[in-house]
C-alpha cells in the first residue's frame, strides 16, 4: 500500500496489476481509497464466499466446464461491494479481478483458430478489454 499513498484520490486513476500483487483484499482497500483497479489474480486469492450463494468457489463453473463450452466462455461473481471476479477461457483460463469494471458489455473479438486456420469471433467480457488496453 506504500506505493499508492502518493496517488491523489478521486482523480480516476486506474491501477493495472499482475497476479503476483492482486488480491481481493487489495481491491477492497483501493476501492475504500477511491482508486480504481483491475488485474489478473490467482484464484486462491479470491475468498471462496465472495457470493453468498456459492459456498465452495466464487465461480459457478470450473475450468473443465469452461473448456467444454469452448473459447470465449466465462463465469463471474460480484460481491456487495461491486468487486467483480471473472474467469474466462481463450487459449487457457485466466482470472481477473476489478473494483470498477465488470463483464458487460460482452463484445466479440477476432482470435486466430489453429484448428480452422482462420480468424474466429469469440466473446470477450469488458473487464478483459479494459485490462488488455491498460497493460
Amino acid at each position: 500500500m506504500k506505493l499508492v499513498q502518493t496517488i491523489p484520490v478521486k482523480k480516476n486513476y486506474k491501477l493495472y496489476t499482475g497476479n503476483w500483487f492482486t488480491s481481493y483484499h487489495l481491491a477492497a482497500e483501493l476501492q475504500a481509497r477511491d482508486l480504481l483497479m483491475v488485474g489478473t489474480v490467482k484464484e486462491n486469492r479470491i475468498p471462496k464466499r465472495l457470493h453468498k450463494n456459492l459456498p465452495k468457489s466464487p465461480f459457478t463453473e470450473d475450468e473443465n466446464d469452461l473448456k467444454k463450452r469452448g473459447r470465449g466462455s466465462f463465469t463471474y461473481a460480484t460481491d456487495d461491494k461491486n468487486i467483480t471476479a471473472v474467469k474466462c477461457l481463450d487459449n487457457k483460463c485466466v482470472t481477473l479481478l476489478s473494483n470498477f469494471v465488470g463483464v458487460k458489455p460482452v463484445l466479440e473479438a477476432k482470435r486466430w483458430s489453429t484448428s480452422s486456420n482462420s480468424h474466429i469471433d469469440v466473446n470477450r467480457p469488458k473487464i478483459v478489454e479494459v485490462y488488455n488496453n491498460g497493460m
